[in-house]
């Protein structure tokens, strides 16, 4: 039984966790039951109480399951695991940005979290995602495949469901940095060209244009 090297198995273990997040995504059961352990986090009084006095902070506060594959090998007393910067390196622009701020908001949202691990922990729905996870999976062609040389080498899988992102919190908009906000652009364009006595061009598709031309309008 041969071992393999080390940047190999990291990146198998990076394939092997993006195939089950897109295996996951499209499987209607896993969603289903996802929504259901979500809502009943929702309502649980914690999580509630701990979401309204963010909000009393002024705070916008999201909350939605970004569910994660964590994928660790065994061998023995050997553990491997991706190191959180390697995982990163495998998402879009768009995720990693979306994890930089998750963790750069984590004092502010640990109470929730809190709360809503606590609830997760105990929830009977949470035990059904985990079944429907290791279900789907074995049943996933392409990810038996890729998981195959690694247990011919010796390692033992360990799938977990990572639903440790609940909330996210955001300042409003007036105490962040100033943006353009094209609605609020659109608005004052309409006004100006009101106030001034000139014609509001509105953007027309062919179908409007064809429509018009019927009527006998030029627009």
């Amino acid at each position: 039984m041969q071992r393999m090297e080390r940047n190999k198995l990291l990146a198998l273990l990076q394939n092997l966790e993006r195939i089950a997040e897109r295996a996951l995504a499209k499987d209607a059961s896993f969603l289903e039951a996802l929504q259901v352990l979500k809502s009943e986090v929702d309502r649980d009084a914690r999580v509630r109480a701990a979401k309204h006095a963010l909000r009393n902070q002024g705070l916008i506060v999201f909350s939605s399951f970004s569910p994660r594959i964590r994928i660790r090998l065994h061998a023995g007393e050997n553990v491997v695991a991706l190191p959180e910067d390697v995982r990163a390196a495998g998402r879009s622009d768009s995720e990693h940005f979306q994890h930089m701020n998750q963790i750069g908001s984590d004092p502010v949202t640990q109470g929730v979290r809190d709360a809503a691990s606590a609830v997760v922990g105990s929830s009977l729905h949470c035990r059904k995602l985990n079944r429907i996870v290791n279900e789907a999976l074995q049943a996933n062609g392409r990810f038996e495949r890729t998981a195959g040389p690694l247990e011919r080498a010796g390692y033992q899988l360990d799938i977990c469901l990572d639903l440790s992102t609940y909330a996210r919190v955001r300042q409003p908009a007036a105490q962040r940095s100033p943006s353009v906000d094209h609605r609020a652009s659109t608005r004052r364009q309409q006004s100006e060209a009101l106030t001034s006595g000139k014609r509001w061009q509105l953007p027309l598709s062919g179908q409007d244009m064809e429509f018009l031309k019927r009527l006998r309008i030029s627009p």
